[in-house]
């Protein structure tokens, strides 16, 4: 169960039930919203502002849909987004 401020870790998975929705917010300034009866993996994410070269991030979307606003790690590697 999240709360608020709750923390994700690589490896989580974030479900949403029917009639909810889930705001998830990174701290490059990215944030996804998940909608109704979804499921979604971060199977890896990795971002220092001062290590460029280390960025990464891959999500998995099992089930549902998203939508999303890019962070800094997107806008400076694209293609490190999976």
């Amino acid at each position: 169960m999240l709360a608020a401020n709750s923390p994700l870790r690589q490896g989580d998975t974030v479900s949403t039930e029917r009639n909810t929705f889930a705001r998830l917010e990174f701290v490059d300034g990215a944030a996804i919203v998940l909608q109704p009866e979804s499921l979604l993996v971060l199977t890896r994410y990795s971002y220092d502002a001062g290590k460029p070269e280390l960025d990464k991030v891959e999500l998995e979307l099992k089930q549902g849909g998203f939508s999303s606003t890019m962070g800094a790690l997107g806008k400076r590697s694209t293609d490190a987004t999976v």
